[in-house]
């Protein structure tokens, strides 16, 4: 009979599998064929993605500190510690040793492994087969992923978040912590989950921590609650909100404590009704791009928390059909993380009110989740499990003779909702044929974009062009300038008070032209043996020509750059 169990399990966990991989190639637009050659994405961000796997393997492969590079703002170049780094993805690239490769890989199997979690927790509550996979693709799927798609990746490697779960679960029953019973190997399970999170991405990271207090925070406060009528509960619950709002209010307009622009960042209530702008079948409607843009919206993937219309409906209908502590549990859960994505509380633009959660973006270090929407990631997992049990349990669906044809509906339903439109492709092949060539030229050790730049998340100081990460992958030369999530003020102060940086940036503005001393000073501490110039207009490369034309020895053209070789300014 256990057997029999065993196998069934076995091919519920092969269907998953099969099922939420092929959802990931539908959705993405990928095939097996080109996995090694593009990634899915627009915009600057998809372009670290593949760069961060190649330097983190290169670094390893070397024997240095993966998370300190020269490869950009060289000589002195930068840190990766608080860069958007996931070093998960450059893990599996010292194996396989091909950016686009790996990215596509870890994706895909963040996006099965998340829905397989997310399958196995709803297991706990529902046996329906349907119900379990409809939570895995409602939590793998969700549009607040397939919209980060688009830039994100680190957002999306969520698969060990249900695993955790699950084990947490398991260890602590009821919120009960027995330190005499504690379970060695479920505790080195979390350890290891917590230690593959935090090198995946920080928001994950935080979303584990605010899971562990929300569980056990439910526990205690029913508890506290047990003896107290439902009268006393509304109001001290109506009063932490006032007490909160009083709080947050004042602290946000009377004190100059940073929020890192989180209540600015924060979503709309209404947002948990408004389709993405990349869904298939809403995304062009005039009257959702009327109601995102009275919500503030931000971007094709910011502040997106549609739950699907169909979903959010039986999930309002099922909070009056909480029944057992494990759905009491669950509801909590599910807004008390979207209390978390949501410290400012809005409807349509209009403010209502702040989350109590909101003071967690005024403490040192915790405030750097400046785009606290994205704690919605974990709403998207415990709504659906609501939404599910409520139907498992109701009599009158559980007695009807189609149930499963019901459920398969609602799943077609849900994933017809959540498709997104064809994603852009940034490929392997649009990188010029040029830096493959000069990658091969050991004579070649450093290259000078011009125009050129410093930039991080905050802050830019000139022109750093994010596809010069993208070609560095080819030609693996040290650059000048460079962009990451997180830099010191120092390289932007040095970076403008370079005379020939500054020169070489605005060649039409009134700047004096830089004296020869001064270029050969620059070019001695740079050492570039290439420089790239990239203007669109002639005259500004002529300006650059005659400033460097005492040091170049050969000049190249190709495409719209011209490339000159410098020689003869120091002993190299």
């Amino acid at each position: 009979m256990k057997s029999n169990k065993n196998t069934s399990r076995f091919w519920q966990i092969l269907i998953a599998v099969f099922a939420y991989s092929i959802f990931f190639f539908a959705f993405t637009g990928l095939s097996p064929i080109n996995l090694g050659s593009e990634i899915v994405g627009s915009g600057s961000d998809p372009y670290q993605y593949i760069w961060n796997a190649d330097v983190f393997q290169k670094e390893l492969s070397a024997g240095s500190n993966p998370f300190q590079t020269n490869r950009l703002a060289y000589p002195r170049g930068v840190s990766l510690l608080m860069h958007t780094y996931t070093p998960i993805i450059g893990v599996v690239n010292t194996l396989i040793q091909n950016p686009y490769l790996s990215c596509n890989i870890v994706l895909w199997l963040s996006f099965v492994l998340s829905g397989l979690g997310a399958f196995l927790l709803a297991k706990r509550y529902v046996e329906n087969i349907i119900l379990c996979l409809l939570v895995g693709f409602v939590f793998s799927f969700a549009p607040y992923k397939t919209a980060h798609l688009l830039e994100h990746y680190h957002l999306l490697l969520t698969a060990t978040v249900p695993f955790f779960i699950l084990i947490l679960l398991r260890l602590f029953p009821k919120g009960k912590i027995n330190f005499s019973k504690l379970d060695v190997i479920g505790i080195v399970g979390l350890l290891a989950l917590g230690v593959v999170t935090v090198f995946s991405d920080y928001y994950t990271t935080f979303h584990l921590l605010y899971f562990a207090i929300g569980y056990f925070s439910f526990f205690y406060i029913r508890r506290l609650f047990t003896d107290w009528s439902l009268t006393k509960r509304i109001l001290i619950v109506l009063g932490v909100f006032l007490v909160g709002h009083l709080a947050l209010e004042h602290i946000h307009i009377q004190t100059d404590l940073d929020d890192k622009g989180a209540m600015y960042n924060t979503a709309d209530l209404a947002s948990v009704v408004v389709p993405a702008e990349n869904s298939k079948v809403y995304g062009h409607s005039a009257l959702f791009q009327t109601a995102r843009k009275k919500s503030g919206y931000k971007g094709p993937n910011e502040q997106v928390m549609f739950f699907g219309f169909v979903l959010f409906v039986l999930f309002i209908i099922s909070l009056f059909y909480i029944r057992t502590s494990e759905h009491k549990l669950l509801v909590y859960l599910s807004f008390f993380f979207l209390a978390l994505s949501l410290p400012k509380i809005k409807l349509l633009g209009i403010p209502i009110t702040y989350s109590p959660t909101g003071i967690f973006h005024y403490l040192p270090f915790l405030n750097n989740i400046r785009n606290p929407s994205r704690a919605v990631s974990l709403v998207y997992l415990f709504v659906p499990i609501v939404v599910a049990i409520f139907l498992n349990n109701v009599k009158q669906i559980k007695m009807v003779k189609w149930q499963n044809m019901l459920y398969a509906f609602l799943f077609m339903i849900t994933v017809v909702e959540y498709w997104p439109q064809n994603y852009p492709r940034i490929m392997r092949s649009a990188v010029s044929d040029y830096y493959s060539d000069v990658g091969k030229d050991e004579n070649v050790k450093v290259i000078w974009e011009v125009p050129t730049g410093v930039q991080d998340g905050f802050v830019a100081a000139g022109t750093f062009d994010i596809l010069n990460l993208q070609q560095q992958i080819e030609h693996k030369k040290n650059l000048l300038g460079g962009y990451i999530s997180r830099l010191d003020s120092s390289y932007f102060q040095d970076f403008r008070e370079d005379k020939v940086f500054s020169f070489v940036n605005n060649p039409h503005q009134e700047l004096s032209i830089p004296k020869e001393n001064e270029v050969l000073e620059f070019l001695n501490h740079h050492n570039p043996d290439v420089v790239v110039v990239n203007y669109k207009d002639e005259e500004s490369r002529d300006i650059v020509q005659l400033l460097l034309s005492k040091y170049i020895i050969k000049t190249e053209e190709h495409s719209t750059a011209t490339i000159h070789y410098l020689g003869n300014y120091s002993i190299k």
